[in-house]
């Protein structure tokens, strides 16, 4: 029987390896997990009722977060690209982070279409490789006409911290609407809507993509997905609930 875990004050084994957790926004969960500790703790999937994820490669594994390196060290789902999404990414890029996935399935095979497919992606966009500055970005591609077309919005550009921030990126399948959250300092973006349908690809990787577009490393400290987009008030009340957790079981601000 999984751990609930329902609250930071209610959380008596938050680094149970068979804990499951029940957020204030459960509908649509298929992912979640708090990493670092040790490697198996990192693996585990918190969703109730879906598998773990698995653990490829070997990454730098600290107390609060690990490390992952696109196509080197990341965490396999398992998870296929949903219509509509959102994604949650816990993180904070490195010096030397250029174009570093968060979560995604760029360069996997286009399901439904010929080649390959960017997919959908939560990533870092570091653009200037000496200017310590990171844009927070999503890609989600488009099928125009059977060719696979990339749709991105980007939040500002911000300079490296010590400190990690939470990014929530959505994607309305029927409107076509994709947005981008900084949390921690509430700033956002919506895109326009589209008419298209999305060219999806293969399932979703935490840390990586399956071509060399996109490195890292990028220290990751929690991450999550559900198979809807969570609405703006939705998003709020996660942050709300994964930043009580992380500051009352990791001693991290968010």
């Amino acid at each position: 029987m999984g751990i609930k875990l329902k609250s930071a004050g209610a959380v008596s084994r938050f680094n149970d390896p068979v804990a499951k957790a029940f957020p204030p926004v459960s509908s649509g969960l298929e992912y979640l997990n708090f990493f670092g500790l040790d490697a198996a703790l990192s693996a585990r999937n918190l969703a109730a009722l879906r598998p773990n994820g698995a653990l490829i490669g070997i990454p730098v594994v600290n107390s609060d977060h690990i490390v992952l390196t696109s196509q080197d060290a990341y965490i396999e789902t398992g998870i296929a690209q949903p219509d509509s999404f959102t994604f949650i990414s816990v993180a904070k890029p490195t010096a030397d982070a250029i174009n570093a996935p968060l979560i995604g399935n760029a360069g996997s095979p286009f399901v439904g279409g010929a080649g390959n497919t960017n997919g959908a992606l939560l990533y870092f966009n570091k653009g200037t490789a000496s200017d310590a500055m990171t844009t927070p970005s999503l890609n989600v591609t488009e099928n125009i006409g059977g060719t696979a077309t990339i749709n991105s919005i980007g939040l500002a550009s911000t300079a490296f911290t010590d400190l990690p921030a939470c990014f929530i990126g959505t994607y309305d399948a029927s409107t076509g609407v994709r947005a981008l959250y900084n949390m921690t300092a509430g700033t956002s973006i919506i895109g326009t809507a589209s008419a298209y349908a999305s060219a999806k690809g293969s399932s979703l990787r935490i840390g990586s993509t399956y071509n060399t577009n996109y490195g890292g490393p990028v220290a990751h400290y929690a991450g999550g997905i559900y198979d809807r987009a969570l609405t703006a008030g939705e998003c709020q009340k996660l942050y709300q609930w994964i930043a009580g957790l992380l500051l009352a079981k990791r001693g991290i601000t968010v």
